[in-house]
């Protein structure tokens, strides 16, 4: 059958062909973990260590081009892909420091190996990996009477390299771009207050505070910073 990609441009159309050769794609995940709360449950700590494998990924492709109305246009078919592992650790702690005043840190390490079964890129079709290998969260937060919360909070993403395939209309073939997504810093702020009754409630809050342009992913627009308000009369 013929087809339009969401781009919706009339150039943008091909021909998608079925596959009864694909396998089912299966998710295998396995995590083990320990946590436990240390100097008069004023600490809480936590360590988790994580794999996941997934078989047979089933991906929209690009298998070959056919002359449609005069011009070169692309079929498509769901095929089984390849292989993909993930694995790594988190490690993190909760901080009461007072009764009004906590803490938390979270660092993640994790490594994804892809394996494709089509060799369009030299290093194979999904590159060395599609995730960040490093992650941290971080925050504070300040409680005051029950009333009023203050809370910083403060997330650091590693970079990404990305295989992005691109198909000319033109010469109606495939090509690789070798890409990559800047590692970047977020600072959020959040003021919530609520009075005693908890009648009424309003929060006031300011994410992505001085990176005002980033993009969590390669094709994705980029995320600006933005405030957001909100009200409750119970």
């Amino acid at each position: 059958m013929d087809f339009s990609l969401t781009t919706g441009l009339a150039s943008k159309r091909g021909r998608y062909l079925g596959n009864e050769d694909n396998k089912a794609e299966s998710i295998d995940s396995f995590e083990l973990g320990y946590q436990n709360l240390i100097f008069k449950n004023r600490v809480k700590g936590l360590i988790n260590f994580f794999f996941d494998n997934t078989d047979n990924i089933i991906e929209h492709r690009h298998v070959r081009n056919e002359v449609i109305s005069g011009q070169t246009l692309p079929v498509m078919q769901l095929i089984n892909s390849g292989e993909s592992k993930a694995k790594g650790v988190e490690i993190g702690a909760e901080l009461l420091l007072t009764k009004q005043i906590t803490t938390f840190l979270n660092y993640t390490f994790q490594e994804v190996e892809n394996k494709g079964v089509i060799s369009v890129a030299p290093t194979g079709r999904f590159g060395e990996k599609f995730a960040p290998k490093n992650k941290v969260n971080a925050g504070i937060n300040y409680s005051l009477n029950d009333n009023i919360d203050l809370s910083i909070d403060y997330h650091f993403v590693d970079e990404v390299k990305w295989e992005r395939p691109v198909w000319s209309s033109a010469t109606g073939s495939e090509s690789v771009l070798f890409l990559t997504t800047e590692p970047y810093h977020l600072w959020d702020i959040n003021i919530a207050y609520q009075t005693p009754k908890k009648d009424f409630e309003a929060s006031l809050g300011i994410f992505n505070l001085f990176d005002y342009r980033h993009r969590e992913w390669i094709t994705g627009p980029g995320e600006a910073g933005a405030v957001s308000s909100k009200a409750v009369v119970k």
